[in-house]
């Protein structure tokens, strides 16, 4: 009987057991399960302190029925924290899936050898997929403990472990398809995190106000396509759990996931037949033959012939100079793909609104506002992250290092390069708020408001995204560190000052971060009565009632803070760029047509 080992049973091939044994060789991934564990603990921890003075009480009934209440506060926390983690975490893992292979100049040998195109797709999907597997086993003890404490039923915690597994499966697939075809890991998680807002934002959207599909009949409809409707119906069952509450969207969520991986692995094979017929290497260019010079004949076409064009200077900025000819899209019909679905999608919004008569109040261009923010935070974060770090994963970081350019002169040319990139966003945020304001909808300092807030307090993410993206080496590490700076900053920040000020009974320490958060700004911003800048018109954090000039100055005030960070942060990377990079001092350079030893001509001519 021949000898038959486990591995060759498998049906995800020696992939799987390869892509394995080398994420078990990676520091991100104890890294990653140490910040998932601290961040569940916090949202734990929150849930407790709302609720850890209603237990000490002195009736056993009453006891037991504020248990429930914890238990039930506990099971709530871990269904957000663990349905949005998966669904952020699924694109992160296999944004590199394909592309590194790619990249790494394996995919045609790879694809050279017996290994099946489902062996290759399963290998590194499942493999994976086995991270976050890793993260929910780590978290079943905080499910024992509500089940300790009582007030859930089994019913909905086996609910919530089968939708974040059902959710991670569909968001990996996702990314596994768009890496199939697209080099950038970067590029890959902005543009799965923009299409699960499409699905999962938008469409629910336009059913909830174009369609009024609220209830009824046909409000099954997003419950059963946003993991976040199934998650909040399982944290906050209405009336006794059951199994239909969360299986369509489990059922939904693996259908989606064989669509994707299926499209993935008919990418992959049209990639192995181009690769068979050998269209995949590059053709070699021949060298274009020199042209001979003949004597022009004479005659009128000698004196039409256009002159040689003159020689272009070289610019003393040669960053800058590259990086503000960069587009935001490499490609132009990438460019006006992008232009034409966010023109369409922003038209939809208008007429959905328009049909439940909501485009003339003020909360409504709030939330745009809102919404706006949250775009150019994610552009902003990832291209500065990716600023730098894409010159270390191609092959002119080391070409740029001999160069005797600066620090100063390679990171100013990245965030100015940066700037000029987004000018399309931007141009878009003005004219949404600017044709409101001409309207008479919203009020012109409510455009100056928003304007300064999404300039002023993203600058921020710019700086430290630029200086990730010169301390490490790989794209995507710098993108999740920048992502998860703003995590902690907002959100993190929030849940330690509403546990310390629940144990210490001081109930406005989370308005603390109302001062920095932009969202506050953006919203009491276009919602202020600004037709009185003198009165009582405007709040500030802790309920403090202001007029509108101190709401102004103070919002300009708080833009300034941002900017002055920023600054500082970019001017500390650009002095210590060569310590960082492990690069010798650059000397500077002398100013063109000086030379210290040499007197200037006008002083030898007298």
């Amino acid at each position: 009987m021949p000898d038959v080992r486990l591995p060759e049973l498998s049906p995800f091939g020696p992939i799987f057991g390869k892509e394995l044994r080398a994420t078990a060789r990676r520091r991100r991934s104890y890294v990653l399960r140490v910040l998932y564990l601290a961040a569940l603990l916090l949202a734990l921890l929150v849930a407790w302190s709302t609720t850890s003075n209603q237990v000490y009480v002195n009736s056993v009934s009453a006891q037991a029925q504020a248990q429930a209440q914890m238990g039930q506060m506990f099971f709530g926390f871990f269904c957000v924290f663990s349905a949005t983690a998966m669904a952020a975490l699924g694109p992160v893992l296999t944004s590199t899936a394909i592309s590194a292979e790619r990249l790494g100049k394996t995919l045609h040998v790879l694809l050279m050898t017996p290994i099946t195109t489902w062996q290759i797709l399963a290998g590194k999907l499942f493999s994976r997929l086995l991270v976050a597997m890793t993260l929910i086993g780590l978290s079943l003890p905080a499910l024992a403990l509500v089940r300790l404490l009582g007030g859930v039923e089994v019913v909905q915690m086996i609910g919530i472990v089968c939708l974040c597994v059902a959710t991670v499966l569909a968001t990996a697939s996702l990314g596994l398809l768009l890496s199939t075809f697209m080099n950038r890991a970067y590029a890959v998680i902005l543009l799965s995190y923009g299409i699960m807002l499409l699905l999962y934002a938008f469409v629910p959207f336009v059913l909830f106000f174009g369609l009024e599909l609220t209830g009824g009949t046909y409000g099954w409809v997003y419950d059963w396509i946003s993991w976040a409707s199934c998650s909040a119906n399982l944290a906050m069952p209405r009336g006794a759990p059951s199994a239909w509450d969360w299986l369509p969207c489990v059922f939904v969520h693996l259908g989606m996931s064989a669509v994707l991986v299926t499209a993935s692995a008919l990418v992959l094979r049209r990639t192995s037949r181009r690769a068979g017929d050998g269209r995949l290497a590059p053709p070699v260019a021949e060298a274009p033959a020199e042209p001979v010079e003949t004597e022009p004949a004479p005659g009128p076409a000698s004196r039409r012939s256009k002159p040689a064009r003159a020689a272009r200077d070289v610019s003393d900025h040669p960053v800058l100079w590259r990086e503000t000819r960069r587009a935001l899209m490499a490609k132009p019909w990438q460019a006006f793909v992008g232009a034409a679905a966010t023109v369409v999608l922003l038209l939809v919004t208008y007429v959905v609104l328009v049909g439940d008569h909501l485009l003339h109040e003020e909360w409504t261009h709030a939330g745009y506002a809102w919404v706006f923010n949250l775009i150019v935070w994610l552009l902003t974060a990832v291209l500065s992250a990716t600023a730098i770090a894409q010159e270390k994963e191609s092959d002119t970081w080391t070409l740029l290092l001999t160069t005797p350019l600066g620090g100063r002169a390679i990171v100013w040319g990245k965030v100015l390069g940066l700037y000029k990139r987004l000018l399309w966003p931007a141009a878009l945020v003005v004219t949404h708020f600017a044709a409101f304001t001409v309207m008479g909808v919203i009020r012109w300092p409510a455009l100056l408001v928003v304007v300064w807030v999404i300039f002023s307090f993203n600058s921020i993410w710019v700086a430290t995204g630029v200086y990730l993206s010169l301390r490490h080496r790989k794209v995507t590490i710098a993108v999740i560190v920048n992502l998860l700076l703003a995590v902690v900053i907002y959100l993190a920040a929030f849940f330690v000052l509403v546990t310390i000020g629940e144990l210490s009974h001081v109930r406005e320490l989370p308005t603390w971060v109302a001062w920095y958060l932009p969202y506050f700004y953006l919203g009491e911003g276009v919602t202020t009565n600004w037709s009185r800048l003198d009165g009582d018109a405007a709040r500030l954090p802790a309920d403090l009632v202001v007029s509108g000039y101190t709401f102004l100055a103070t919002t300009f005030v708080m833009g300034l803070i941002h900017l002055s960070l920023a600054f500082a942060i970019l001017q500390w990377t650009a002095a210590s760029f060569d310590s960082i990079v492990g690069r010798a001092r650059q000397l500077r350079a002398k100013r063109r047509g000086f030379d210290p030893v040499v007197s200037p001509p006008a002083a030898t001519a007298v």
